[in-house]
């Protein structure tokens, strides 16, 4: 292994401009995952774009040739949203005086699928 990547048990990877552009795998992707393979080197992949579920991203990775599934693909709405769980469960049980959530998420429908915690939703009408 090479001396830069040894202690290095694990990679990771953005998704979006840098695996690839859009719809187009970059010509290096798949050379250099395999490699990753070769050398035993776990990776994960991350997004900050949360407008597409963590399934639709392994579904996009899977079309473009890149072997992946929904544990291998994280976004910043399933990371928030676990930080909250673990480190502020006090959260759930907090109202205003309206009788309100404090927290509550508004998110896009691709992303639903990250929110197991949350079990109602309030809107003012």
């Amino acid at each position: 292994m090479g001396r830069s990547l040894k202690g290095v048990r694990h990679l990771a990877l953005d998704l979006d401009g840098t695996l690839y552009l859009g719809g187009r795998l970059f010509p290096f992707t798949l050379p250099f995952l395999a490699r990753l393979k070769e050398l035993g080197l776990g990776r994960t992949f991350f997004t900050n774009n949360s407008s597409v579920s963590t399934r639709g991203y392994v579904e996009k990775l899977n079309k473009l040739g890149i072997d992946a599934d929904i544990d291998d693909v994280h976004s910043s709405t399933c990371a928030t949203l676990e930080y909250l769980r673990t480190k502020r469960p006090d959260i759930s049980t907090i109202r205003s005086v309206f009788d309100v959530p404090s927290v509550m998420p508004v998110i896009l429908p691709g992303t639903a699928t990250c929110i197991g915690a949350v079990t109602s939703a309030v809107v003012p009408g």
